[in-house]
């Protein structure tokens, strides 16, 4: 009996560049978003961040001259604050409780009306706010999406 033979022709080359070729595009496109939402996270900010994109690997660098938007990022431990350029520490503090308690806390701390003055505090550490974590974290459902379309549109054509 013969046999009865198709063949299909399948460039399974051109398939896979074309599958990378998409994901980069989606990739670059994840990426300035990534970079606007992080922008948008720290508007308010004085210093503002510089945000480089790398379409060679996929990354986003972000930098600053400020130190405060690791602080802030990644949080610190508690700390001790001296002065460094005066003899004592000058800070006007509210009127509410949790000033009361800092200016009790506050060593060798003299008041006058509305200003503390001491030679040293006690930082209690600042909870990390993790802003490119909580970026990332809302941008990645969308970024597996954008690879799995780039994928699926590169096998389709």
């Amino acid at each position: 009996m013969a046999r009865n033979e198709s063949s299909i022709d399948i460039d399974f080359d051109a398939m896979a560049k074309k599958i990378i070729d998409n994901i980069n595009k989606n990739v670059a496109k994840q990426q300035k978003i990534f970079a606007r939402d992080v922008k948008k996270a720290t508007a308010a900010w004085k210093t503002p961040l510089e945000l480089e994109l790398d379409d060679d690997n996929g990354s986003v660098t972000i930098s600053t001259d400020d130190d405060r938007y690791k602080w802030v990022d990644e949080g610190t431990k508690p700390h001790e604050i001296r002065p460094v350029r005066a003899k004592v520490l000058r800070f006007t503090s509210g009127s509410g409780v949790r000033s009361e308690i800092a200016r009790r806390k506050a060593k060798s701390a003299r008041r006058d009306v509305g200003v503390t003055y001491a030679t040293s505090v006690s930082n209690p550490g600042i909870r990390p706010r993790s802003i490119t974590e909580r970026v990332m974290a809302s941008r990645r459902p969308r970024i597996l999406s954008s690879v799995d379309n780039a994928i699926e549109e590169a096998i389709k054509s």
